[in-house]
């Protein structure tokens, strides 16, 4: 992913690039890491010209500066009351600094299924958070736009939390 996002790094700063990732049906076990990139990436699980989900991931995906969009995968946790994995990891199906969307996804079984350091941009569509005990955590700061749309939050212990939030915000 990296030396793929890393061709994109002439494009001038006016364009916004958006690069696609098919992903392999079957089981990816781990995280995949996007790295820091000005384009907009887009992580599509196999099954999408069917609709069907046949891609999973046990493990999560990591951004470090980057938006990135979840299109029909199956990402499933260590358990929602596992704080980490074995690993020191964070138990997230997306975590770090970025923001983006989850469409057609299943976020199972995490201690926080969509967690931001950063920014308040996150959204689900059309998704189900199963079985976590944080469904998305985010900050409140800096403007934003958080939008759901048909998703379904499924014995999760908190449906969205936000950790920071101007007083302003509240009136």
């Amino acid at each position: 992913i990296a030396a793929k996002l890393d061709e994109y790094k002439s494009v001038p700063d006016d364009e916004i690039q958006a690069v696609e990732f098919f992903l392999p049906a079957g089981t990816i076990e781990g995280e995949i890491i996007i790295p820091k990139t000005r384009c907009f990436v887009n992580l599509v699980g196999a099954g999408n010209k069917q609709g069907v989900i046949s891609t999973t991931i046990k493990g999560g995906v990591k951004l470090e500066g980057a938006d990135c969009d979840l299109i029909l995968i199956h990402l499933v946790g260590a358990g929602k009351d596992n704080e980490t994995w074995g690993a020191g990891l964070p138990n997230a199906a997306v975590y770090g600094s970025g923001e983006g969307i989850q469409r057609y996804c299943i976020l199972e079984g995490y201690y926080c299924a969509v967690s931001s350091e950063d920014r308040s941009s996150w959204a689900a569509n059309h998704s189900v958070f199963l079985d976590n005990h944080i469904g998305i955590r985010m900050m409140g700061l800096d403007g934003g736009n958080l939008q759901m749309l048909d998703n379904w939050f499924v014995r999760n212990d908190i449906v969205v939390q936000v950790d920071k939030c101007p007083l302003a915000a509240l009136e």
